[in-house]
């Protein structure tokens, strides 16, 4: 495991222990990113909250029995996965209103390259979203979350080869769907 990972590791021994410090710290470490892949995946800013706040009551809870057998990163992003479907099961997929994508703008962009950029953005996510939901699971794992072949494998409950397979054919129906609106 790499530095990070044994700081992470031993923050989840402090959990179980009952250690609210190391529980905070853990969260700041890791909020942030296991929100945007709950909320890619749900549409849905307060669905994706809740589902956090799930995610994280499951590492306080279980935090014991984290073995060391992946990354501690992995470990969380595979609770996330699974809190996730099961939330995708209970709530309507709903669109991000338009007010919160305006938010996620690059504010260092003129209002030109903000128009352009969010309409590239959300062709991106229209064609992300006609992608099959295994294609499009390991797409986003692999891009927006920098996970490796080996952690998506773990995540998802597939062989790294599967993975690779899937994230080529990702990548196949995504650069058709994006030629198609004449961006590549």
């Amino acid at each position: 495991m790499t530095g990070q990972a044994e700081r992470d590791a031993q923050l989840l021994k402090e959990i179980a222990a009952g250690d609210r410090v190391a529980f905070t710290t853990l969260y700041r470490r890791y909020h942030r990113r296991l929100f945007a892949f709950i909320y890619r995946r749900l549409d849905d800013q307060e669905a994706a909250e809740d589902v956090l706040q799930e995610v994280m009551f499951e590492v306080w809870k279980k935090a014991g029995s984290f073995a060391g057998r992946s990354k501690p990163s992995t470990w969380l992003f595979g609770i996330a996965r699974y809190k996730t479907l099961n939330a995708l099961r209970a709530y309507a997929r709903t669109s991000a209103p338009e007010e919160e994508m305006a938010e996620l703008a690059d504010e260092s962009a003129g209002p030109e390259d903000r128009v352009a950029t969010r309409s590239e953005q959300e062709a991106v996510q229209a064609a992300l979203g006609r992608l099959g939901p295994e294609h499009r699971e390991v797409l986003e794992m692999a891009y927006y979350e920098g996970l490796s072949l080996a952690e998506i494998a773990e995540i998802v409950g597939v062989p790294a080869g599967t993975v690779k397979s899937r994230l080529f054919h990702a990548r196949q129906q995504l650069k058709s769907l994006l030629a198609r609106r004449g961006l590549e």
